[in-house]
């Protein structure tokens, strides 16, 4: 009998974090996961215990990738409000080119069902720790004289997560390009607009 080769977590963690992103929970099968990870039914679930954990897994792995993003833009000394506008561009831009799998996190809150409460509340928390990171570089932006300095970081940081979470449902909504991208400069602008003087 041909054997499959040892899995790699992270490659494993990769593919699953695509298929759920496209597919979602419910509709994404065992088969799915196998023929996406590579791995027979009884190595998938002795890797990753369950199909819930397995999505929680790469939900996980999803929100990281984008704090680890904009905590690495500004340890490379970029701009702040920069490193913002140009995350609400890449989102359109990533539509335009027809890249765009909706938005993990999103998705899983549209979707999960009040019963996945597992699931609801590490979406909840995972979202609330990207406004979170949000707000840390909204703080960066004060420090450093971007915005000026009776701003407040948090609210800024909810006002923004609300114009990404609205956008990546419009993306989902329409096959108009110019929409997107004028949505995405419309926020890009209020941005620019919040700058100190």
């Amino acid at each position: 009998m041909t054997r499959n080769p040892p899995y790699d977590r992270d490659t494993a963690l990769e593919a699953a974090e695509t298929l759920f992103r496209h597919k979602g929970y419910h509709a994404t099968s065992l088969k799915d996961l196998e023929v996406a990870l590579n791995m027979r039914p009884g190595s998938i679930y002795a890797a990753f215990k369950s199909k819930e954990n397995l999505f929680l897994l790469a939900l996980d792995r999803y929100a990281r990738k984008e704090q680890a993003s904009l905590a690495c833009q500004l340890e490379e000394g970029q701009e702040a409000l920069q490193i913002v506008q140009a995350h609400i561009r890449a989102i359109a831009a990533e539509w335009a080119a027809e890249e765009f799998g909706g938005c993990f996190l999103v998705n899983t809150l549209l979707e999960v069902t009040p019963e996945q409460d597992t699931i609801r509340d590490r979406a909840q928390t995972l979202a609330r720790e990207v406004q979170s990171a949000f707000r840390d570089t909204f703080q960066h932006a004060i420090d450093a004289g971007e915005l000026p300095a009776d701003t407040d970081p948090a609210a800024l940081a909810q006002w923004y997560q609300m114009q990404v979470f609205g956008l990546r449902v419009l993306c989902s909504m329409t096959l108009n390009c110019a929409d997107i991208i004028d949505a995405a400069e419309s926020v890009a602008q209020s941005i620019e607009n919040k700058r100190a003087a």
